[in-house]
């Protein structure tokens, strides 16, 4: 931050200054004491707030774990949990104590700095930008060094221009949060809009459609004419009458074509979906192996394309044209339904007259319509929820699931008249027009909100939201408590490192403990080598814990610790896989 850039009677300082970094938690605990504990996906990127905990005991999550208490601020490094603001003041853990992943770095907040001044400030979408462009690591898992946040300098309000600055943007943030709910209950409702729009107009019950000039029998017509067409395609196609296949007739009635149908469609044809493709091409699935990508190559559809009834067309893999040449029968040539059977099944859509010439993957069937069939009543028909559900239920296979092409040459179809699956295409497509502009206005209104909390964020850490008094203590006081406090945090820090898990302060002799029948205390003068090693080999002891070692001893802590070292060193003894525990060299 620029020298002069806060009000008068704020100071700035880098946050290494008014916060302890992951500090631990006191070796003295017991190992049973229970504490809350918070993996990554517990933090709400959206509120900011820790939404879950589990209980675990200190042991379970003394080592491997970062750890916090309440009022410690947690702050997510890798990437994208920090670019989404994974970030939390902790409160109400249990015993006040917590731990969680190691991808947080956790921030205890000196000298009168509040921890959801800082959360608040963290939380900014500026300094997150910055945050990313520090990171460092591979792809995928980069994080934010920690010298960029410890050399981060950020301006100090004084304590009661703080509260004012958290009440302010509370209320401010509160107000918006409320705001993005409603329009997010519009988007959910939306959803629901668009099945109920498909799942009724695929059934013939659409407002203002009018069929009654058309008699019943058009429809069985239709599917009459289109087995005629399928001949014809394949006699034009110069194959023997012989190898031709004929779909059957009139279709068994199934469950599916009853779920499908309603009031509206009682009078249409019913068929399947092979009885309405292009025999010569048939229902097929796409280039098994597309091998290295090809800049040069033929675009391909995969399954991951083909999504809402498009096709994402910016990111199609292109393959080179010797392997794509041997799938002629799935290479496009406009009007076809694409629908994806290996992974997520059920993914629909037309080939648009801009992908003539590419091809689809082995996880996309293509569906060459015969004419008098309108492609888009077909795509939401495979897409409506009642099809949607017929199709998860012929899902086979656990490792490489998908549909058999099989069930999908038999998937029942109600067919009405070509001009009424025009009408159904066009109301349709009209109401999901009309709920994709008001979920782009949804949108548009989040990041409006979105921008709202970024600019009063920003103005309230320039001191333009509240007024000072200039009674109030200075920012630079709360500066310099800060340091003090952390200075003298610091020496106690090191002081407990001196001090291992398992040794508490209490431990300490004042006086020396008592020492074991039979022995006296060692001073370091007359400890012999080997001694703390002797008096695991009198006991025929392989390992123990050093607290029941240092025990045994009957030395001082300092004296225990120096001959622990020494005997280590010497390897006499080393450290056991059981945390806390040491043992003979020579133990397996």
């Amino acid at each position: 931050m620029r020298p002069g850039a806060v009000p008068r009677g704020w100071a700035t300082a880098p946050l290494g200054d008014l916060c302890l970094f992951n500090p631990k938690h006191s070796p003295d605990l017991p190992d049973a004491l229970s504490v809350s504990f918070v993996p990554m996906a517990s933090i709400d990127d959206q509120s900011g707030r820790i939404s879950s905990t589990t209980t675990v005991s200190l042991r379970e999550v003394w080592s491997g774990f970062t750890h916090f208490a309440d009022g410690d601020v947690i702050f997510a490094k890798i990437t994208p949990s920090m670019e989404n603001g994974k970030c939390a003041v902790v409160r109400n853990l249990l015993n006040g104590l917590g731990c969680g992943s190691t991808e947080f770095f956790v921030l205890r907040p000196l000298g009168g700095i509040l921890p959801e001044y800082l959360h608040f400030y963290l939380r900014q979408r500026s300094f997150r930008r910055n945050a990313a462009v520090s990171m460092t690591g591979a792809v995928g898992q980069q994080r934010v060094p920690r010298t960029f946040l410890e050399n981060t300098e950020i301006p100090v309000a004084p304590l009661s221009e703080q509260k004012r600055i958290i009440a302010q943007l509370a209320t401010s943030k509160a107000r918006a949060d409320n705001a993005s709910r409603m329009i997010e209950g519009a988007r959910t409702r939306l959803v629901a809009y668009r099945r109920t729009l498909i799942s009724t107009g695929i059934r013939g019950v659409l407002p203002g459609r009018q069929d009654r000039g058309q008699s019943d029998s058009s429809a069985k017509h239709l599917v009459d004419e289109l087995r005629i067409r399928r001949r014809e395609a394949w006699a034009l196609a110069g194959r023997a009458e012989s190898e031709y296949i004929e779909p059957p007739a009139s279709p068994k009635p199934s469950d599916g074509h009853i779920r499908l149908m309603g009031p509206s469609s009682a009078s249409w044809g019913r068929t399947t979906l092979e009885a309405l493709t292009d025999p010569t091409r048939g229902i097929s699935y796409g280039i098994v192996q597309t091998g290295d990508p090809d800049p040069t190559g033929i675009p391909t559809v995969r399954g991951g394309d083909v999504k809402g009834f498009r096709i994402d067309t910016e990111s199609l893999k292109r393959v080179t044209p010797s392997i794509e040449e041997r799938y002629g029968r799935t290479r496009l040539r406009g009007r076809e339904v694409l629908i994806t059977i290996r992974g997520t099944v059920g993914g629909v859509a037309v080939a648009g007259p801009g992908l003539i010439g590419s091809n689809v993957s082995r996880e996309v069937a293509v569906i060459p319509l015969l004419e008098g069939v309108v492609p888009e009543y077909i795509a939401y028909l495979l897409g409506s929820p009642a099809a949607q559900d017929i199709l998860n239920e012929q899902v086979k296979g656990v490792a490489q699931s998908g549909i058999n092409l099989s069930d999908l040459k038999q998937f029942p179809v109600p067919l009405p008249p070509s001009d009424a699956q025009r009408q159904i295409v066009a109301a349709i497509r009209s109401g999901l027009h009309r709920a994709d502009r008001f979920e782009s206005h949804c949108d548009s209104l989040l990041q409006q909100m979105e921008n709202l909390r970024e600019a009063l964020a920003s103005a309230a850490y320039r001191g333009e939201l509240t007024l000072q008094s200039d009674s109030e203590a200075s920012g630079h006081t709360v500066v310099e408590r800060a340091r003090a406090e952390k200075e003298q945090a610091m020496k106690e820090i090191k002081s407990v490192r001196r001090r291992p898990r398992g040794v508490s302060s209490s431990d300490e002799p004042e006086p020396a403990p008592t020492p074991p029948v039979g022995a006296e205390e060692k001073t370091r003068r007359d400890v012999p080598v080997g001694y703390l090693r002797s008096l695991l080999d009198a006991r025929q002891l392989s390992a123990i814990t050093a607290l029941e070692l240092y025990r045994l001893s009957g030395m001082s802590i300092d004296e225990f610790y120096k001959q622990l070292a020494s005997e280590l060193g010497d390897m006499a003894l080393r450290e056991s896989k059981q945390k806390g525990h040491v043992e003979v060299c020579d133990a397996t």
